[in-house]
């Protein structure tokens, strides 16, 4: 039995990992909740990617090899795999997290590379499975019930504007927070105690961390 909460309603959603092995081709699937949607930055000598890249980053089928290997249920020993995550559902309320922050050893960088998302329009609809047939259970409490232009409902098109946007400067172990928030047409910014209006243009800046995402009607 589930509980019904407008948490896990507007802003839960669920991606798919589906691990394969590359010598017996045995598959197995598993599904996952999040809250936020954690996207890998792309490094190297890129100093601006697209939040698309990102999204390309995050389902990119990856190798399992070595000490990552995957011990295969069916072989019963440990394999070279495939693994590949992909979106299976999408909330009303999107939380998007940039991982900016990179591990080696004991130390942890920052990856400062500028990642260009769009205000208006983000359109997910390419990474997510086709509609479920009517009558199918989606996982959602009550869904047969919702309207047809209800956020809650799994069917395409996936589109999405900001409307607020995280920013971080310093480092891992210190640093400011910042935020820009829309409300009432316009775009405030937030520094602390002090609120002001701001530029659109500014909005999509280099200290981006959190992008909050909002679904709207196509």
């Amino acid at each position: 039995m589930r509980n019904d909460s407008l948490i896990v309603d507007f802003f839960q959603g669920q991606f798919r990992n589906r691990l394969q092995c590359l010598t017996c081709q045995n598959t197995s699937t598993t599904y996952n909740t999040f809250m936020y949607l954690t996207l890998p930055v792309p490094t190297g000598r890129l100093s601006k990617v697209t939040l698309q890249q990102c999204l390309d980053a995050f389902v990119k089928e990856e190798i399992m090899e070595k000490s990552d290997a995957w011990n295969c249920p069916h072989c019963k020993a440990l394999r070279r795999a495939t693994k590949q995550l992909s979106l299976s559902r999408l909330p009303p309320i999107l939380l998007i997290h940039l991982k900016r922050f990179s591990s080696k050893g004991a130390a942890a960088d920052k990856i400062e590379t500028f990642v260009d998302f769009p205000t208006k329009g983000l359109d997910l609809t390419n990474y997510m499975p086709p509609p479920l047939p009517p009558g199918v259970d989606n996982g959602i409490p009550g869904a047969q019930q919702l309207s047809l232009d209800d956020p809650r409902r799994q069917i395409p098109p996936y589109k999405y504007d900001l409307y607020a946007v995280t920013n971080h400067f310093g480092s891992l172990s210190s640093g400011h927070y910042t935020a820009f928030i829309s409300s009432r047409n316009q775009w405030l910014y937030c520094d602390d105690s002090r609120v002001v209006q701001a530029d659109p243009k500014e909005v999509v800046g280099k200290p981006a961390y959190v992008l909050f995402y909002k679904r709207v009607k196509a």
